[in-house]
């Protein structure tokens, strides 16, 4: 899907929702209007790994450059 959000003052993004976990949307696989970013968003501070492996590769077959990404240690 496509969503829109809203930043501080006049600035607005869309960005597309690929993935999104159906049980409480527990985490997503986002990204811009193009191929230059993505992001994996989770509401806990730790996403269990084989999840986090199928996003990614998911990612990977859509067309983003996932060698860079960086994940935040908690």
């Amino acid at each position: 899907g496509v969503d829109t959000v809203w930043l501080c003052g006049p600035f607005s993004g869309g960005y597309n929702i690929f993935v999104l976990d159906g049980q409480a949307s527990r985490y997503a696989l986002v990204a811009g209007p193009t191929r230059s970013y993505v992001w994996i968003l989770a509401r806990d501070p730790t996403l269990d790994p084989v999840i986090r492996d199928r996003l990614v590769e998911k990612a990977r077959t859509l067309g983003f450059d996932t060698s860079e990404m960086i994940f935040v240690e908690h």
